[in-house]
């Protein structure tokens, strides 16, 4: 057979019941590729995993180190988060007052833009009446009649010859 599937042996002191295991990657005797063997039997209780059963950390330290825990103080850490606290509600503010601020420049521009179009359409019917053949029109309408001429119109040629 091929030597890359050859079963070997591995010696280790961490793998537990696995230690002594045969374990390898190969093909079966029906074709299923099989994969390390894993170890069977009962799984640990919380009292194993806990270390209570052993002394491996003395009382003493346990103690030692409860007591440092009992030395933290909560003000602290309460006013970093009543300070976070009034940082967020003051940003949230902020953006609400600026939504807030722009909505209400948006509404002032319309206004400015409706009075600009407002101020055109005036301006252009005060032009329409008072306009020179308007004027003359009314005037007559009222029943002025027309001044004298005092002297004809000067006309300048564009040639710069005099006729």
């Amino acid at each position: 057979m091929n030597n890359r599937f050859k079963k070997k042996r591995k010696e280790s002191k961490f793998m537990g019941a696995l230690a002594n295991e045969e374990r390898s990657w190969g093909i079966g005797p029906d074709g299923i590729v099989v994969g390390p063997k894993v170890a069977s039997g009962p799984l640990p209780t919380w009292d194993d995993l806990s270390n209570r059963g052993s002394k491996a950390v003395p009382d003493a330290v346990i103690e030692a180190e409860s007591k440092k825990a009992g030395k933290f103080r909560s003000l602290p850490l309460f006013l970093l988060m009543l300070l976070f606290a009034m940082i967020g509600t003051l940003y949230v503010r902020h953006v609400y007052d600026a939504q807030k601020l722009l909505s209400h420049v948006q509404q002032l521009r319309k206004e400015n833009i409706r009075l600009h179009l407002e101020r055109n359409r005036l301006n252009a019917e005060y032009d329409r009446i008072t306009e020179p053949q308007t004027l003359v029109e009314a005037a007559k309408r009222l029943g002025l009649v027309e001044g004298h001429h005092y002297a004809d119109d000067i006309l300048i040629p564009q040639s710069g010859l005099i006729p």
